[in-house]
């Protein structure tokens, strides 16, 4: 019955599509497809502004999708059909379309960005950038993780990531298009796209519960949306429309469907779901039904309106704009709650902005007949992807990092030893071994004072600490929920910890420093498992009768961000959230129980009075703006400095 079915349609198709050859039909504007782009570009933008207003705007994307794969299946296949198709031509046009917006943006970015943003930032912004033109924002974005790496809020380019998966199908279907449509008849081509369609459905279901973020970057799991809309083009195209087939006589009102599956979307999705996977086939059946039926009645009144219309003719500038003011209204302006008047006014400057990018910019160059706007976008291309290479790779840095954000920030980087603890230098290599130190990236920040205090003293140190790696000898034991690896694989750590463990033995050290980031360490799923492992490990750094020393952990900035409002004394003060507060106390006083707990050898060095000033505000700078912080929880090197006397007082008594 399915087989007689689908050969019913394929052949409907096959008719269809020669009696539109004999009466040549070409596109004509559909104000309706505008108004579905508004309904997808709004939901996006409130959804941004604050998640908790619209939690399902997202999915607007989606909607995106399902229109893109309709409106370039369908101009790909008439061109071919009408034997005037040409990939140069194609792809000229939509650098012609695209790229001209995308470069005001991106220098906009990148030149907001040198004022603004802090070095992490603006190198991120550079790689972003550069990811963006070469087609693979989405994969850039996916792979964009590390200790390092900015959170996503802080990414002004972060939306693009839905532009890469457009771009990487573009050139991936019109081609396959190009070829399947020469080489094999109608009814084939229709079923090789509903395989793809099925496929990529299929995956999409299965990578999203396995692996969501490769599911919601990517375009294997990405492409079915495209290609639901390119299948509505195909049966458009060949004349199978519900006005002259049999549907017409049942009357099945296929627009107002869309619109109640479009709704149920927006009420039923939200973020905590696996996505895209099953769920997302409502958007976009939706989404496909009123591209197939946008003549109705109904469709008229409610998508072809003037002011729906308009939304969605400006909605490539809104959705290219939107996120990155939010993100840099965040950075200068905004407080960490911002207020509903605040959302308002920020949605209005994201119209006003994209109305007159569109009017101003993008509609005159589209609509030009100029024939060098290609030449110079390809030109402009190049020039900007070079030039966020050099950003990316910091052979350009931001105002700010000559400005406030000074005194060597970046040096502790340099004590890391996840890359070369193998090949150990001469530090490490010597017949007396006086400190160590151990411990994540909160032993990296003190690790230049550390070493500038030992070299006055004539002590031979050895630097042990990396990135996200806590100090005790979590991968020795067989608890696999300790296992925690930062930058290393669970296998390294393993080895790591039994290299540093081995030179404390040899070595007997008569100094072991150890500093984590003691608020996540001790306020996780893991925190009574932590509590031991910390417990055992200072026990058996004592039995080698070293003196151990730890630092208390200084207040937490909230948002890194914060410190660039400090700077602009546009936010005067900064305080500590309360839930950042209360976990850091809990920490220290845990850690300091252990300490106390451990014997006369065991030195508890305080912090939080030296960064804290008298109305309980963080002391993020000096009197002069230079910051004491590298983010919300790193002091730099300049900050660090604070615990000299403190630490020399510690040494002194070790080292008299």
């Amino acid at each position: 019955m399915l087989k007689f079915r689908m050969s019913r349609l394929t052949n409907t198709i096959v008719i269809g599509y020669y009696q539109r050859i004999k009466h040549k039909t070409t596109m004509k504007y559909r104000p309706e497809i505008d108004g579905l782009r508004a309904i997808a570009v709004i939901p996006v933008l409130i959804f941004h502004l604050s998640s908790s207003l619209f939690p399902s705007g997202f999915i607007g994307v989606d909607i995106f999708f399902a229109i893109s794969g309709y409106l370039i299946a369908y101009i790909v296949i008439n061109k071919i059909d009408s034997h005037s198709f040409s990939l140069k031509q194609f792809w000229a046009r939509r650098v012609k379309r695209l790229f001209p917006t995308l470069l005001l943006i991106s220098t906009f970015s990148l030149i907001a960005g040198y004022f603004i943003f802090l070095p992490d930032e603006f190198a991120a912004l550079g790689k972003q950038v550069a990811a963006l033109f070469l087609m693979i924002a989405n994969i850039n974005l996916w792979q964009q993780a590390g200790y390092w790496s900015p959170a996503s809020e802080d990414i002004p380019l972060l939306h693009t990531w839905s532009l890469g998966v457009e771009e990487q199908f573009y050139i991936v279907f019109v081609i396959a298009l190009t070829i399947v449509l020469k080489k094999f008849s109608k009814k084939t081509t229709f079923i090789i796209l509903i395989s793809g369609f099925i496929l990529s459905f299929i995956l999409s279901i299965y990578i999203s519960a396995s692996m969501p973020s490769a599911a919601f970057y990517l375009l294997p799991t990405r492409a079915w949306e495209l290609l639901a809309g390119s299948l509505v083009a195909f049966l458009h195209t060949s004349g199978f429309t519900p006005h002259n087939t049999s549907f017409s006589k049942i009357k099945i009102p296929f627009d107002l469907i869309g619109i109640i599956m479009i709704i149920t979307a927006f009420l039923i999705i939200n973020k905590s779901m696996a996505f895209p996977g099953y769920i997302a086939i409502l958007p976009i059946t939706g989404a496909c039904l009123l591209l197939w039926d946008g003549q109705s009645q109904l469709s008229q009144k409610l998508l072809a309106s003037k002011a729906m219309v308009y939304i969605g003719k400006i909605s490539y500038s809104l959705y290219l704009w939107h996120w990155i003011l939010i993100v840099y209204f965040s950075w200068l302006i905004f407080p960490n709650h911002p207020t509903n008047l605040h959302l308002t006014l920020l949605f209005i400057v994201c119209l006003l902005v994209s109305s007159i990018t569109y009017h101003f910019f993008e509609n005159p160059l589209r609509i030009s007949h100029n024939k060098n706007i290609v030449k110079i976008c390809l030109i402009s291309t190049v020039i900007t992807i070079v030039s966020s290479i050099a950003i990316q790779e910091k052979r350009l840095e931001p105002l700010r990092n000559k400005v406030t954000y000074t005194k060597g920030v970046n040096t502790a980087r340099n004590y890391n030893v996840t890359n070369n603890w193998k090949k150990p230098d001469t530090t490490i290599n010597v017949e007396r071994l006086d400190v160590v130190v151990l411990g994540s990236s909160h032993a990296l920040m003190h690790s230049p004072l550390i070493k500038k205090l030992c070299d006055s003293k004539n002590l031979t140190v050895a630097f042990l600490g990396s990135n996200g790696s806590p100090s005790p000898w979590l991968a020795l034991d067989t608890d696999k929920q300790a296992k925690l690896s930062g930058d290393f694989t669970v296998s390294e750590r393993f080895k790591f910890d039994q290299y540093r463990k081995n030179l404390i033995q040899k070595h007997k050290p008569k100094v072991i420093i150890t500093l984590d980031h003691y608020a996540d360490t001790f306020n996780n799923k893991f925190k009574e498992n932590f509590t031991k492992k910390y417990t055992e490990f200072v026990i058996d750094l004592r039995k080698y009768n070293s003196y151990v020393i730890t630092i208390e952990q200084p207040p937490i900035a909230g948002q890194k961000k914060n410190l660039v409002k400090y700077t602009n004394y546009i936010c005067a003060k900064v305080f500590e959230t309360e839930d950042n507060k209360n976990s850091r106390q809990q920490a220290n006083k845990i850690i300091k129980n252990i300490f106390s707990k451990a014997g006369d050898k065991a030195l508890f060095v305080k912090s939080e009075d030296l960064f804290t000033n008298s109305d309980k505000s963080i002391r993020i700078s000096d009197n002069n703006g230079i910051l004491y912080y590298k983010d919300n929880n790193h002091l730099n090197d300049y900050g660090s400095q604070l615990l000299k006397n403190r630490l020399t007082v510690a040494l002194n008594k070790i080292f008299p």
